[in-house]
């Protein structure tokens, strides 16, 4: 919104989120213009109330995109049980990239079981990579357990994009195939997903996977090579401090700053290495 300034009248009391404004901003999300539906929209989610969910549901069948996104964003803090089907419906027939996304963001959100076949069915390859990527999102927050093979197959989708949010959903399950793929990964050709592969290495606190996480420490990008330092600072374990010592010097002050407190971390720890 270009005007949802602190200084407007109208935007004020829609901070206020009081329940009393209600049938003001129902009028408004209804038979306003497109600025006062988006508002409107916006301030009956911040009501936190199931009673606002009809008139933000109504709101889904509005012509203007942004007034659908941000009555779903809204959902997700007034939330009745008739709105997962209304959502997983409207997911079918939404032609909007960013409402899509949306929807299935909410149903994570929620955690809706009942959502889950949507998600699901939101994988197919003929799906946008932001859509697809959220979908996975989602099912990792409905169910990780039930969804955990998908998830792991995911972590090895070609778009970059996916396979950072699965492996972002799979970190800390005890499984040995993540692990795995874990390892995989931190060789991806995506800095990011390369990032969240070392993190993930981390928590496992096993000392065979070390190596991994040293490799990191020469990675071409900064990133990658700041959160191989955080990682090796929080081992559990002793290991050689002059992986860490001969980074002291690394061209990128942040990961010159993740060395140093790593190194620190080491000599205060009750092993050195």
């Amino acid at each position: 919104m270009q005007s949802s300034s602190y200084q407007d009248p109208l935007f004020k009391l829609a901070l206020q989120c009081d329940p009393a404004h209600r049938q003001l901003f129902e009028n408004l999300l209804s038979q306003g213009n497109l600025e006062q539906r988006i508002l409107a929209a916006r301030a009956l989610g911040w009501m936190r109330s199931a009673s606002c969910a009809p008139a933000l549901v109504s709101a889904l069948q509005d012509l203007e995109p942004n007034v659908r996104r941000w009555s779903i964003a809204s959902l997700a803090l007034s939330w009745d049980n008739h709105a997962t089907l209304i959502l997983c419906e409207l997911f079918l027939k939404e032609p909007d990239l960013h409402v899509r996304t949306a929807i299935l963001r909410t149903l994570g959100w929620q955690r809706a079981k009942l959502a889950n076949l949507t998600c699901l069915n939101a994988l197919h390859p003929s799906e946008a990579d932001c859509v697809r990527a959220e979908a996975i999102r989602a099912l990792g927050r409905i169910d990780v357990q039930t969804n955990l093979g998908v998830l792991i197959n995911a972590v090895d989708d070609p778009s970059a994009l996916v396979r950072q949010h699965a492996l972002r959903t799979i970190l800390n399950q005890p499984a040995d195939i993540i692990k795995n793929k874990l390892i995989e990964r931190s060789n991806d050709s995506d800095p990011e997903a390369r990032a969240i592969a070392i993190r993930g290495i981390a928590y496992y606190q096993d000392e065979s996977m070390i190596d991994h996480l040293i490799k990191g420490l020469d990675d071409l990008n900064p990133c990658v090579r700041a959160n191989a330092a955080i990682a090796l600072g929080n081992c559990n374990f002793a290991f050689d401090l002059k992986v860490l010592i001969n980074k002291e010097n690394d061209p990128h002050s942040e990961v010159r700053a993740r060395v140093m407190e790593a190194i620190q971390k080491r000599h205060s720890a009750s092993f050195n290495g």
